[in-house]
């Protein structure tokens, strides 16, 4: 008996795959290997304030049960939707850009990246790179927006646009990253 789920799975995760490596070879035919020095990487992270507790990690001593300790005598007390602080940022070969730190509970809208994020990041690459950068962001919904991709088509030199990114890179998925290698061996 066939498992259609497993193999629809395994199918959309080849085609991927081949469309990463069709990027990926068509960014190492446009870039040489001087402009994969200009290239700044941009990316963002949540960095939790109080991280939400794993039961896998977290281990409490006592006769009974967890559910029996009185939640005052818990080291960290459950909490569902920890606060977090969302930081922005640059790197490149010739240097890294400022922390830009997201407003709390903002949603990261295309407009929101346009009017607030873009325009900081941007001047990031005027300052590390004067000489010309090339500004790379992921495949987020904000950074594929229409809005955002206008507005680096009129206010930045050179851009990653999103059709020639990687789409959807997996954190799970070892060869998800494999372009970065791609690029880490033409610059050394």
């Amino acid at each position: 008996m066939s498992q259609p789920n497993v193999y629809l799975w395994s199918n959309n995760t080849q085609c991927l795959r081949q469309k990463r490596l069709g990027r990926s070879s068509a960014l190492l035919r446009r870039l040489k290997v001087r402009d994969t020095k200009r290239v700044l990487f941009t990316d963002e992270k949540n960095f939790y304030l109080n991280p939400p507790i794993s039961n896998q990690n977290n281990r409490i001593w006592s006769v009974g049960k967890k559910a029996d300790v009185r939640p005052d005598r818990l080291i960290v007390k459950p909490e569902k939707f920890a606060p977090h602080l969302m930081v922005w940022a640059g790197v490149c070969f010739g240097g890294k850009g400022r922390l830009h730190f997201v407003d709390e509970k903002a949603k990261v809208i295309a407009e929101y990246y346009v009017g607030r994020l873009l325009p900081e990041l941007i001047a990031d690459c005027k300052r590390v790179l004067p000489a010309g950068s090339i500004f790379q962001q992921d495949s987020a919904a904000a950074h594929t927006a229409f809005l955002a991709q206008d507005w680096l088509n009129l206010n930045c030199t050179g851009f990653i646009e999103k059709d020639q990114w990687s789409p959807k890179l997996s954190r799970f998925e070892p060869s998800g990253l494999s372009h970065v290698g791609c690029y880490a061996g033409a610059i050394s």
